[in-house]
């Protein structure tokens, strides 16, 4: 069984979300074997989708998504 998390962030400026898609497309790029994800970009909110073979594997992975997402919108 698939578990799966989908995640809009939304930055309020174009630029700014930019500069977060770029920043997480390399993490997203290199998910664990067992998970997959998607992201993209558009105006002023980034979507992240991700998909893991179990629930455990999906809380580790957004666990460790949540802080760098956070620390970049604090920085601003």
């Amino acid at each position: 069984m698939e578990t799966r998390i989908d995640l809009a962030i939304r930055c309020g400026e174009e630029k700014l979300c930019g500069s977060i898609y770029k920043a997480l497309v390399p993490e997203i790029n290199s998910l664990p074997e067992r998970c997959r994800g998607k992201i993209s970009g558009g105006g002023s909110v980034v979507n992240i989708s991700i998909e893991c073979r179990r629930p455990n594997h999906l809380r580790a992975v957004v666990n460790s998504l949540l802080p760098i997402i956070a620390s970049m919108l604090e920085s601003i």
